[in-house]
């Protein structure tokens, strides 16, 4: 998960986040990584305080070893954001969220499949639409039983 795009105006609410986070988690059973910059740490505090031992917080990794911990990922789901482009060119699925912005123009492409949500205001975006985006790549057979 990169819930930063280093734009405010480009962020999904970081309870928005948590929330996808711990319904992906219930579903698939999985770990998870929440990635930031170390500015950004300050801002992921209370959600670190309060999740699972499965959810882990990455904060001001060198670009070697976050491209080292994508490369094990089944998914980045994440805003518009460079992660979103460092995850497809590794050939790892991307969930990427839009609001202002063109992503025809600015979205993640490479080898990995990529999803593009956009919804302006991204303030409104549900957690539902992120959620059914992202499940069928964490959980073998999730499209076929929604």
């Amino acid at each position: 998960i990169h819930p930063f795009s280093g734009d405010e105006r480009k962020n999904w609410p970081l309870d928005r986040w948590e929330s996808l986070v711990e319904r992906l988690e219930r579903k698939s059973g999985g770990h998870f990584l929440v990635f930031c910059s170390a500015a950004e740490s300050t801002l992921l505090a209370s959600w670190s305080g309060r999740a699972s031992k499965n959810v882990r917080f990455i904060a001001g990794a060198p670009l070697r070893q976050v491209k080292a911990l994508l490369g094990r990922a089944r998914l980045l789901a994440g805003g518009d954001s460079g992660l979103g482009h460092v995850a497809a060119a590794l050939g790892i699925p991307v969930v990427s969220l839009f609001g202002p912005g063109a992503p025809a123009r600015s979205g993640p492409v490479g080898r990995g499949a990529v999803t593009v949500i956009q919804h302006q205001p991204l303030v409104e975006l549900s957690v539902d639409v992120v959620e059914k985006a992202s499940l069928p790549f964490l959980v073998p057979g999730a499209a076929e039983v929604e």
